[in-house]
Parts: C-alpha cells; sequence; structure tokens
C-alpha cells in the first residue's frame, strides 16, 4: 500500500489494524489494534498503535511512536546500525527485530546476530 496512503487512510484516526499470521507449519495468530494511524512524510512515518488483543502477542509495542527505517533512511534506535540494511527489509524498528513483518520470511531457526 505504502506510508503515504497508509498515512491517508489512517488520518481521522479511527482505523482498526489486524495482522493475520501463519507459520510454515500452518500455526496461526492475529493481532489487532483499536488504534492506528502512520504519520506523514514531514515525520517519517511515524506509527502510533495501541489497544491490543489477540493471539500473536503485542510485538508492535517495539515499534509504537517509531519511525519507518528504509534502506537509505535511517530513523530506529539501533545504535551505530540501520536495521533495515541489516535485517533485510524497511520497517518501523526502534531496536532491530522485535517485530519485522517486512522482512525476510525464514523457516526454521534463526539467529539476528
Amino acid at each position: 500500500v505504502g506510508n503515504e496512503m497508509l498515512h491517508a487512510l489512517t488520518t481521522s484516526g479511527f482505523t482498526v489494524l489486524r495482522v493475520d499470521m501463519a507459520d510454515f507449519d500452518d500455526v496461526t495468530a492475529y493481532a489487532e489494534y483499536q488504534r492506528f494511524t502512520v504519520g506523514d512524510a514531514d515525520d517519517n512515518y511515524r506509527m502510533l498503535c495501541s489497544d491490543y488483543s489477540g493471539t500473536a502477542g503485542d510485538l508492535l509495542a517495539f515499534s509504537n511512536v517509531t519511525q519507518f527505517t528504509t534502506f537509505d533512511a535511517d530513523h530506529d534506535l539501533a545504535a551505530n546500525q540501520n536495521c533495515a540494511v541489516c535485517h533485510s527489509g524497511a520497517f518501523w524498528q526502534e531496536s532491530c527485530i522485535y517485530t519485522h513483518l517486512n522482512g525476510l520470511y525464514l523457516g526454521g531457526a534463526y539467529s539476528a546476530w
């Protein structure tokens, strides 16, 4: 969809985000946030999310109030590294890998470091 469209869709402040997931063994989980907004380009598409419910765990809590990091625009809070470069995908990151829905979809065990 893109961040400009997410910003446009969420400016009303009445947007619910639901993420449905399944792993390689067809184990499913979901996360739903009753409040979800994405800021504009001047604020580097800062994401705000709250009021979690679901079975996946509130992992976006680690990304709440963060700005969007890309390969060429490092807005994460990780010292001395760009999370988008280190983990192959842009996302809202506080300090790499707590939640990374745009990263590589890997099967089996994975070590980030």
